[in-house]
């Protein structure tokens, strides 16, 4: 396992085994709702649930934030970033 920050929580990485989905399904999933390029992507532990984190730039040039379930590819919210 990789070293986390001195500021970072250690979670366990996670697998199909705990109901993952694979990202390029999740963004197959929701690339109807992103209108621009996805830009970075990232996987963090939120309560029960994994959420995979997409930072895309709308066509606007704006910098955008989804967070998606990890498990049932579901949009639980998206927001501008600064």
């Amino acid at each position: 396992m990789a070293a986390a920050m001195a500021d970072e929580p250690v979670v366990p990485s996670p697998s199909l085994d705990a109901g993952v989905r694979p990202l390029a399904e999740i963004l197959e999933q929701v690339m109807p709702a992103i209108d621009g390029e996805v830009s970075a992507t990232r996987i963090r532990k939120e309560a029960d649930r994994w959420v995979y984190v997409i930072v895309f730039s709308d066509e606007n040039g704006r910098n955008r934030e989804m967070q998606v379930d990890a498990g049932t590819g579901e949009i639980l919210g998206m927001r501008f970033l600064p």
